[in-house]
């Protein structure tokens, strides 16, 4: 159901009525570009549990033509923490691949790790020509939005709320009382509102679940399927992190 309603809300930003921003960013209504690409990034996360949760082959190579619409959408809506996000994911499901799914198959490593080493050399060579004009490259290395310099406005002074009371925090939504919107930042926000101990308290069932996937996912008691979702799961909690 995730991976469906999503794979619509992506499809419909290719519509002549999707919302282009100010920028040249496209989402979808009135959802923020960074909403947006929260949604992508939750039907990459699920299109990825269902490559693994299918033994058919069709299904499989659906779902990576569906990843394919993701990563197109995700360049488009001109999210920089999205796209990093969604390269992590896949660079790290991809590792989790050839490392534990079929770290045995020696054959299938080399050919892996060559294939890879080779479309990252022809993709580096003509990354500015694929993606120069995109509203996302401009973001990252030549358009420094008022957004940006917002951002920075806003996290300054969570972080000056925080050296008010570091340890409890000011309360929630103290950051949006004092100027108006909220900081921009899970990590400005938390110390702000909560200080280092609710950060603390709010944070570490997360770390906590991360590191418990991630151990499970190296049990060889369990069958490769079971490993390779808790690997997903835990690359999930890391990415939420991020």
């Amino acid at each position: 159901i995730i991976v469906i309603s999503i794979t619509l809300l992506s499809l419909y930003s290719f519509a002549s009525d999707a919302t282009v921003t100010a920028t040249g960013a496209i989402s979808v209504g009135d959802l923020n570009t960074n909403t947006f690409s929260c949604y992508i990034f939750i039907g990459v996360m699920s299109a990825i549990y269902l490559i693994e949760e299918s033994s058919k082959k069709l299904v499989k190579c659906l779902f990576w033509f569906v990843l394919f619409v993701f990563f197109v959408v995700q360049i488009n809506s001109a999210s920089r923490r999205g796209f990093l996000i969604l390269l992590f994911c896949i660079i790290t499901y991809i590792h989790s691949l050839i490392f534990l799914k079929n770290k045995n198959n020696i054959i299938y490593k080399i050919l892996t790790i060559s294939t890879i080493l080779i479309g990252l050399v022809i993709i580096i060579d003509n990354l500015e020509s694929l993606m120069g004009d995109t509203v996302l490259w401009q973001r990252f290395f030549h358009n420094q939005t008022k957004g940006d310099q917002l951002r920075k406005l806003y996290q300054g002074v969570a972080f000056s709320l925080f050296s008010q009371n570091p340890v409890f925090g000011n309360g929630f939504g103290c950051v949006q009382s004092t100027i108006g919107m909220y900081s921009h930042s899970l990590y400005f926000e938390l110390l702000a509102c909560c200080g280092l101990l609710g950060t603390i308290l709010i944070l570490f069932p997360i770390m906590r679940r991360c590191i418990r996937f991630w151990k499970l996912s190296n049990n060889n008691q369990f069958e490769i399927r079971d490993r390779m979702q808790q690997r997903i799961l835990s690359i999930w909690c890391i990415a939420m992190l991020m």
